[in-house]
């Protein structure tokens, strides 16, 4: 999962996205008692739009128990995407103010809570199309979900329909663990992010669910903690990475919506939104 182009452009003849302009290139308890949809209901009809989204965060690198506020981690993307139908789920034990919560902590599998995370989407959208946007770890959650969903592994709803799926600075490829993690190297969770993990390896080239899924990763050059080889390390439809540029060239010192300074970060990838970056130094580079 941040003054980034918005989603809106990023499949200009077949959708108009609304997403943050950082998502440019960037997207309940009582869902929870909603019943799964049966294997043999009919898909969903795709409507290429935004209308149910789920934010997923990233991993806690902070001291002491984990947890982030939901409502505050996402609040910048949430204001942009007003009018849609969205909720936020998380896996921290020390989390506030999501919509739907797993108390784990940093030890908690991702295997487990990509399981956790594929009921929560058949039980609160049955037979129904879900879009998704994801930050750092929460895009392999989402990622390793999907994977289970298709392949029909134990533990793993199926059928679920997540039509669109955007992450923002997710290790893919593995992340940079001395930033990602800090003094937690050896729990789980960062054992997994390691490049070259037997999780990472295991997770399908580019998972779909049961009617499709359409992925876009996003990366940046700024950003430390995930390289944007990283970030965009999958076989994703749509892959975007915000490269730094020289005084020299031709976006330096402009506002558009492909020029933004400074380069985002890990962690303003996901906190900035909005049509149009300050001037200065980044180019998107779509691919």
């Amino acid at each position: 999962m941040t003054g980034l182009p918005s989603l809106r452009s990023r499949i200009p003849t077949r959708r108009r996205l609304a997403v943050p302009a950082l998502v440019v290139t960037v997207l309940s308890l009582l869902a929870a008692l909603l019943p799964v949809a049966p294997a043999s209901a009919a898909a969903p009809p795709r409507n290429d739009g935004w209308d149910n989204i789920v934010f997923v965060h990233g991993f806690d690198p902070g001291v002491g128990t984990p947890g982030h506020d939901c409502a505050a981690y996402w609040s910048a993307m949430r204001a942009y995407l007003q009018g849609t139908t969205e909720r936020t789920w998380g896996y921290y034990s020390g989390n506030t103010n999501c919509s739907v919560n797993y108390a784990g902590s940093r030890d908690t599998s991702l295997n487990d809570l990509a399981r956790e995370f594929s009921q929560f989407i058949a039980r609160t959208y049955p037979n129904q199309q879900v879009d998704v946007v994801a930050h750092s770890m929460g895009g392999l959650i989402v990622r390793r979900a999907i994977s289970g969903s298709q392949r029909r592994e134990a533990g793993f709803a199926y059928p679920i329909y997540v039509e669109d799926v955007v992450t923002l600075g997710t290790p893919h490829g593995g992340a940079n663990l001395a930033g990602a993690c800090g003094t937690f190297l050896q729990q789980l969770q960062c054992k997994q992010m390691a490049a070259g993990s037997d999780f990472l390896t295991a997770l399908a080239s580019n998972a779909q669910s049961a009617f499709g899924t359409d992925w876009t990763v996003i990366g940046s050059e700024g950003d430390a903690t995930v390289t944007a080889t990283s970030a965009t390390a999958m076989s994703a439809g749509h892959k975007r990475i915000y490269l730094r540029v020289p005084p020299s060239d031709p976006c330096y010192g402009i506002q558009y919506w492909s020029c933004l300074y400074p380069v985002p970060t890990h962690t303003t990838l996901k906190s900035q939104a909005g049509p149009n970056g300050a001037a200065g130094g980044v180019r998107l580079y779509d691919y």
